[in-house]
Parts: structure tokens; sequence; C-alpha cells
């Protein structure tokens, strides 16, 4: 007997049933040659179930009743030994198919032969061989047409797997599949949606997790969404080298969008542009052109339009527009500090410009500028030059002129300059009083020592009677009726210096005469009645101002005459003579209305200062009274 072999898994042996007909074929062939009978029990060595698979190791018998041999091989020994032990094929290779082949040997020296065909099955997987196996084959089912990048249906998701696994799937990370594998498309506005499935796969405590990738497809656009999204596509063609911030040649504007959409235009908001994309540049001097041009894009109602800012460039500048530019681009170039209203230093006249411009410069207008640019600054007392630079801007035949007004300034004053105009203005470093000149000098002056531009002037009064050198006046006394030659006349010498340069300078002065009584001015007359007696005076009174050395020495004298005013001058009384009154400022004369009567009569006035007599005053005229 041989023994029983015992694997890990159950060990299935694929034995080819033996035929009643063929065993009993055996039973008669060997009853006939060997005359001895072999029952079924006898023969058969092998348990087999009723797939033909064998249970077990085989039991090989080798002796039969009757004193009869078996003796067995195989034509298979991968799969079992001539002892009758299965090798059992590990899982994942092939099954072994095998014959067991039985030599009976009688006694007389006869045998005979009888085979037997077997599966040997490979092992069962386990657990982690039948979830790796299943995970290795499984597959997310599509319809005809779909993939895993383009689905557009339900999706077929197994929940069973090879070797008794289970699958679960998990779609969270697809808004647009159910763990079922049921399919909601995203719309054309929200787009193709990519994720991925999740499986699980299963068995005992053993699992694979799998992730799938998959597109599901957006729907077909509506005809809102497909001139929303045509507009958004839309482009221009353009010509090699331009873009829409550079446009020299014309456009190309489709008329059929993505979707089925039609396209117009519309480029009113550029001069230079139809709405067929035909281009008209503009001049050089009209400038560069910047506008919208508006498409249209339209399906069955729906419209979008898309606006594209584009920039048309001039064209290229005429010889004409050259010279228009240039001289309005023409600098004159001024020394650090300088500027077109303060000129001191030499000029940078440009002789080219913008454009391929030729420059030239006229400075006639200027005598301290060349028509290089030199400058020469005028001298001080010169004072600032100002006047025009012409540039004239040429291009082939065309011209243009242009003027640049510029000052500049005079030189910085040498000492000899400034002394000169100190002298110039010497009578304003004599200061005099209010209502006083130098040619009515009533009051002391002030001569000024320290000059402008940094002189000194120093006073020499040698030349006038009446003028001391610290500018002190001293008047002359003058009554009101001596004539004004009597003002004293002289000469006041300036010697103005400024380090080394010096000059002297006459300047004329007249010191006024003091009046010191003014002419007498009568008040009028007034009446009154002495009171002893009874006695009628007349009274005419006359003011007069001045400042007397003695009012002691000044009188006021008096005449009249009647009638028509052609008779002699005379007096009326022995009191023709009054002694101005210190106090009063004034002095009446009365007389008697006998002396005195009514009628008309022209008075006259005189001051008399011991032997001096002034002359009469203006004539007064008193009537009807």
């Amino acid at each position: 007997m041989f023994g029983l072999r015992r694997q890990s898994l159950s060990v299935f042996v694929l034995l080819v049933l033996l035929l009643a007909s063929c065993q009993n074929e055996l039973l008669t062939e060997i009853n006939q040659y060997y005359q001895k009978n072999v029952t079924d029990e006898e023969l058969r060595p092998l348990e087999l179930n009723q797939s033909g698979l064998a249970i077990g190791d085989l039991s090989l018998r080798t002796v039969l009743p009757g004193g009869k041999l078996i003796t067995w091989d195989t034509t298979e020994h991968g799969g079992i030994d001539s002892l009758g032990a299965l090798v059992q094929p590990s899982f994942g290779n092939s099954d072994i198919t095998a014959d067991i082949i039985a030599l009976i040997q009688y006694k007389n020296g006869r045998t005979t032969e009888h085979r037997y065909t077997i599966t040997v099955p490979a092992m069962a997987a386990n657990d982690v061989q039948a979830v790796a196996t299943a995970s290795a084959v499984l597959r997310v089912g599509y319809q005809p047409g779909d993939s895993f990048s383009s689905v557009t249906q339900n999706l077929s998701l197994l929940t069973t797997g090879l070797h008794g696994t289970t699958i679960n799937w998990d779609a969270s990370r697809l808004s647009t599949v159910t763990d079922s594998g049921v399919v909601s498309r995203p719309s054309f506005t929200e787009g193709s949606q990519t994720g991925f499935l999740r499986a699980t796969v299963s068995r005992g405590a053993e699992s694979v997790v799998l992730d799938f990738p998959q597109t599901i497809l957006a729907l077909s656009p509506t005809d809102l969404e497909s001139v929303t999204a045509a507009a958004s596509a839309l482009t221009i063609g353009y010509q090699t080298g331009d873009t829409a911030s550079s446009v020299t040649g014309n456009l190309s504007l489709p008329v059929t969008g993505l979707y089925e959409t039609l396209v117009s235009w519309d480029a009113r908001g550029l001069s230079s542009v139809t709405d067929a994309g035909v281009v008209t540049r503009p001049s050089f001097s009209s400038g560069h052109e910047s506008g919208t041009l508006i498409a249209s894009v339209s399906k069955g109602s729906e419209t979008a339009t898309m606006n594209f800012t584009l920039t048309i460039i001039k064209r290229a500048i005429t010889d004409q527009e050259s010279v228009v530019a240039a001289s309005a681009s023409v600098a004159i170039g001024y020394q650090s500090g300088d500027s077109a209203s303060s000129v001191t230093g030499n000029l940078t006249l440009p002789t080219t410009g913008l454009h391929g411009t030729t420059l030239s410069w006229d400075a006639s207008a200027l005598s301290s500028v060349d028509n290089s640019g030199t400058v020469t600054r005028p001298s001080y007392s010169s004072g600032n030059e100002s006047g025009n630079l012409v540039v004239t801007v040429s291009k082939g035949s065309e011209i243009q002129r242009r003027n640049f007004s510029i000052t500049v300034l005079r030189r910085a004053l040498t000492d000899a300059e400034s002394v000169q105009l100190v002298v110039n203005d010497i009578a304003s470093y004599v200061d005099v009083e209010d209502g006083d000149s130098l040619s009515r000098i009533t009051q002391n002056i002030t001569l000024k020592t320290v000059g402008d531009y940094g002189t000194t002037i120093s006073w020499n009064t040698d030349g006038h009677s009446n003028i001391g050198s610290g500018g002190t006046v001293s008047r002359e006394s003058q009554l009101w009726w001596l004539p004004a030659e009597t003002n004293i006349q002289g000469i006041l010498v300036a010697t103005v210096t400024k380090n080394t340069a010096t000059q002297n300078v006459n300047v004329g002065a007249i010191v006024r005469s003091e009046t010191v009584i003014s002419a007498p001015q009568p008040t009028g007359f007034r009446t009154t009645v002495n009171g002893r007696g009874g006695i009628t005076y007349r009274y005419l009174r006359f003011n007069y101002t001045g400042d007397f050395e003695s009012f002691s020495d000044y009188h006021i004298e008096y005449r009249v005459r009647t009638g028509s005013f052609h008779g002699a001058w005379q007096r009326l009384n022995s009191y023709s003579r009054r002694e101005l009154n210190r106090n009063t400022s004034n002095v009446g004369f009365g007389w008697t209305t006998a002396a005195l009567a009514s009628g008309s009569y022209q008075f006259r006035v005189r001051y008399v200062r011991n032997s001096q007599t002034g002359p009469w005053a203006e004539t007064v005229v008193y009537s009807s009274f």
C-alpha cells in the first residue's frame, strides 16, 4: 500500500471514468486468457467522484486475489508518481492531465495493461491571491462608443469578482456619476468633468483599492451657450507681423464661428477700418488710431458680442509732416542754470532735427548772440537784451520757421559802472523832509554816505554857505515882501567810491529864506457904540502870522480912499499906524462915523519896521455901510 499524502488545500484528481463496458471487456479478456475471474473491487484502484476527479492521494494495490501482481506507472510525473502520490500545481499554474497505467501480471507469466486518465487541478486561490487576481482583471464596463476618456452613458460596474471576491464602488469624486454607475452629464457651460471611480476588491480580511480615471463629457451647447463660447473663441486674422496693438494691413474677419454660429462685424469705432476689415492707415500727423471692433455672434434667437481693441498704425511721415513735427520738437540747449528768460552762457543750437530734417539758425535780431549760439553778454549799463532766435527746418522742398524768444542777461557790474550808477542818481542820496526838495530846502537834510552797489559817498559842503557838513541847514530871515532871489543857492560835492573807482559829482541846492511875517489879511468891519458919550465907531481888523524877533518893532499902517477910487490915499485920523499885538496876532483900526461915513471905501495896509517899510498889501474894498 502507498501512504496517503495530504496537501494544505484539497486535492482533486481528475480521472477519466472507466466506462462500464470497458470494465466488462477487461474482465472478459482476463477470464478468457487467464481463466481466472477478477472482480470489480479487485481491479478498481481509484476512488473517483462523478466528475472524474480523484479525492486525495491514489491508493494503488500491488496484489490482486489469485496471486496476480500489479505494477503502476504514469505518463506525467509532474502531477502523480508511480506510488500514487499527487503533486498539485500551485495557484496560477495550469491543471495537469496524466494517464495512470496498471500492468497486471498473471501467474502464467502473461500480462495485461489498463490505463486510467486523470486530471490534477491547480491549487485554489487564497484570500490574497483571490483579491490580487480579481483586481488585475477588473474593468469598468462602457456603452458602445464610450471609453474612459469619453463617457456619455451609464457605466457597468461589477459587484462580484473572480474567486468569490466582492467589489464595492465609490463615485464621490465624480459628481456626475452614482456609485451604481448612473451617469448625469454636465451642461456645456459646466464643461466635461474628469475624476475617478474607486473600486474596493475584497475577500476575507484582504482588500485592494483601485482608481479608474473617467471623463464625463459635457452635453452639447444650447444656442445661448453656443454664441457665448463662440464669441470667446473668436479671433481676428492679422497680416504677417501685425498684432492687435500694431495693425498695418487688412484684417481677416470670420463670418462663421464655433457651433454653427454666424458672425457679423461693426467697425464704427475705427474710422480707418471698414466692417469688412479693409484698413486705410491714418496720416502721420493724425497719429495712430485706437478703437474697438465689435463682433456679433448669433445662433437662432441668441446673440453675443465680443469687443476687440485695435491700434491702426499711422502711415510713414511725409516731408511736410517731417518739418512740422521737427519744428515742434526743436529745443535750444542752455548752460546749467540758464533758461530762455535768463541766458548767461553759450547756446547749443542743433543743426539736425527729427525725421531727417536740417536746421539752420538766424540770430540777427540779437546783437549778443551769433548764428552758432555764441553769447557775448551786454554790459551792465546796456541792460539785458531780449529778442528772437529763428530756426529754419527743412526737408526736401518743405520749409518751416520757428521763433525762440530769449533774454541775454547783462554782465555783472564793474566798480566803475557801480560808481557811475550812483553818480547818475546822486540826488536820491540826499534826503529832504516832506514838502522840501533840493530846489526848496527849509529844514535839515541827510547826506547818505553808503551808496548802492557797494559804493561809499563822502560829501563836501564848502560850496554852500547855508548847509553844514552834516546836512545842517541855516535859513536867512525874509519878510514876505522881499524878492525870491534872497533864497541862498550853493553846491554840494559828492565823492562816490568803490575800490579803486572814484568820481566826483556836484549837487545843486537852494535854501529858502525864512518868511518871518505873513501879509496882513482883513477880517471885516465891526460897528460899536462907545458907552462914554454914545459915539459910534467903525473898526477894521487885520490878521497876521510870523516869527517876530520883537513885536514892538513892527507896525501896520493903513491908507484909505473913497469915491471912484481914483482919489488920493489918506489917513482919516492920527491913528494910522498900529503896533503888532503879540497875543492876538491881529490889529484893528477905528473911525468915528463922522470920519468914515456910509459909502464905498478902498483900504490898503503895509508893515513898517523902524525905517523899513514894506509894500502895500492887496487892496480891500468895502462898500454900502
